[in-house]
């Protein structure tokens, strides 16, 4: 793989539908990265590209974007079914990859994906945004500084009142190419299920049915548009409404059970034509239980921690912050985290681990769904695929680099940690824009802990390596972290990253509301 470019990271955009307007957040995420190429396989699509993304070259099919070249990274919108062949076809080609979610429609498929990258060493990154979402942080807040003791229980209610609009008008209907709306749907709530109970599902059990959309016999294509094109408030009741995918198949009442490997035990539930549209978390503790009203700014994360009878208000709450509808804030976010992964190496909040622990919980509850409401155990991932992706994330070289020469040899030697022996010439060279003062702290570091020798001084002293403190420094870089709870969004001896960044506005091409 390669480091951007002195002209920046350049980007595509796979599959221009109405998601494909995350990607307009690219240059505000990422100042150095820019959108230069978009892929299509319809012609509306490859217009709507250009009304996009401005004067950027479009192309067909994806196969043709690598042929091309010249691109560092691609953000994939396709239809669910499509992101693993897809996935890892960019990944084999060098090309790292967002995957808007969920990361496949299948476990064997996600697995897949996971295997690709842990062989290629390629950035991969699913869109799990719901994470960067002001309720999930405020949930995970309180949970972190205790206010309610140990998690033991978790309960979803998602009340998806345009969810006629949003998943039965187009192929999100059809069950060949969605697999399960316990998938599209509800993979934002199993993973933050997961990430608030630090834990993965291990067991799961499912039940539903399609109740109002398939008695619904108005049904058409609709070639050439996206979602926003048809949605209205005014499509009500649910029973009336038309213009159907002319295949429905999934499910549009959905409930699941789940079992997590440290003992919590969680449920999940999703309605498509309710009257209203949000998602209701109650997360309850060994001294208290904490529950949202609302999940946009305007709403609250409510918290009880003493007995009493029942109570509209709660012993504490905390404002939600953010936008006022849709998630224009959390995909900022979002994106922001995935671009400074692939450039910076930065370790992120969302892993794709967890993107495939919340496929297999959907994918197999709906498996349970249709079989019985039989129970589903979820296998784990292989060892040497968890240990990929716990490793902390690598930075990429610039193009042009040959291994083996200076610049090269101090990314992929120095800073992950194999001996190697240099000078501060070498370093001032192979880093520049970086400062002395950084240089010779991040080279004293390293040489007492052993890991590099510096080399006789160039132009420049060689860094501290033989400070007699050294010793000291190599015993304290010696010591284990600080214990802390394992889990989704949680490394061993590192407390999560909070995102950064201020709430975003509505970006160009924003063409109304958004599936979340």
């Amino acid at each position: 793989m390669s480091r951007p470019s002195a002209a920046g990271l350049a980007v595509a955009v796979i599959g221009t539908g109405s998601r494909a307007q995350i990607a307009l957040h690219v240059a505000v995420a990422r100042p150095d990265a820019r959108v230069v190429a978009a892929v299509d396989t319809e012609e509306a699509g490859r217009r709507r590209a250009r009304e996009l993304f401005g004067d950027v070259t479009v192309h067909a099919d994806h196969h043709a974007l690598l042929a091309a070249g010249g691109i560092d990274a691609a953000i994939l919108c396709t239809p669910d079914h499509t992101h693993a062949d897809i996935a890892v076809d960019l990944l084999r080609a060098g090309v790292a990859v967002y995957v808007e979610k969920p990361l496949a429609t299948t476990l064997a498929d996600a697995d897949r994906v996971l295997t690709a990258a842990v062989d290629t060493g390629v950035p991969l990154y699913v869109g799990h945004n719901f994470r960067h979402s002001g309720v999930v942080r405020a949930m995970r807040a309180v949970i972190e500084r205790g206010e309610i003791g140990e998690v033991k229980a978790v309960w979803v209610r998602h009340f998806v009142g345009n969810g006629g609009d949003y998943y039965f008008k187009d192929w999100h209907a059809d069950r060949s190419k969605t697999g399960t709306l316990l998938l599209q749907k509800a993979s934002h709530d199993i993973d933050v299920v997961h990430y608030l109970a630090s834990g993965y599902s291990r067991r799961v059990v499912g039940m539903g049915d399609l109740m109002i959309y398939g008695g619904i016999t108005d049904r058409r294509e609709r070639v050439g548009q996206t979602m926003p094109d048809w949605f209205s408030f005014d499509n009500w009741p649910p029973a009336a409404q038309t213009g159907m995918n002319p295949v429905v198949d999934v499910e549009d009442v959905s409930m699941m059970l789940m079992q997590l490997d440290n003992g919590v035990m969680a449920s999940y539930q999703q309605c498509h034509f309710t009257p209203d549209y949000w998602r209701n978390y109650t997360v309850i503790g060994t001294e208290g239980r904490l529950e949202n009203v609302g999940d946009t700014a305007g709403g609250v994360v409510k918290v009880w921690d003493r007995r009493h009878e029942w109570q509209v208000a709660g012993d504490r709450e905390y404002p939600i912050e953010g936008v006022v509808s849709g998630h224009a804030d959390a995909d900022l976010l979002t994106m922001r985290e995935f671009l400074d992964l692939v450039v910076d190496g930065v370790p992120t909040v969302v892993s794709p681990v967890a993107a495939r622990e919340a496929v297999a919980a959907g994918a197999l509850a709906a498996e349970s769904l249709r079989d019985g409401s039989r129970p589903r155990d979820v296998p784990p991932l292989p060892q040497h695929v968890l240990d990929h992706f716990a490793r902390p994330p690598r930075p990429r070289r610039d193009p042009g680099v040959s291994p083996g020469s200076k610049r090269d040899r101090v990314v992929d030697y120095v800073l992950h940690g194999a001996p190697t022996t240099f000078t501060m010439a070498d370093l001032r060279e192979a880093l520049p824009g970086i400062g002395d003062g950084t240089i010779r702290s991040t080279l004293g570091r390293l040489t007492a802990a052993g890991t590099v020798t510096p080399g006789p001084p160039a132009g420049g002293r060689a860094g501290r390596g033989s400070n007699p403190r050294a010793p000291s420094r190599a015993r304290r870089s010696a010591r284990p972290p600080t214990p802390a709870r394992r889990g989704p969004g949680r490394a061993a001896g590192r407390r999560p990253s909070r995102p950064r960044g201020p709430p975003a506005r509505r970006p160009r091409g924003w063409h109304g509301p958004r599936r979340r």
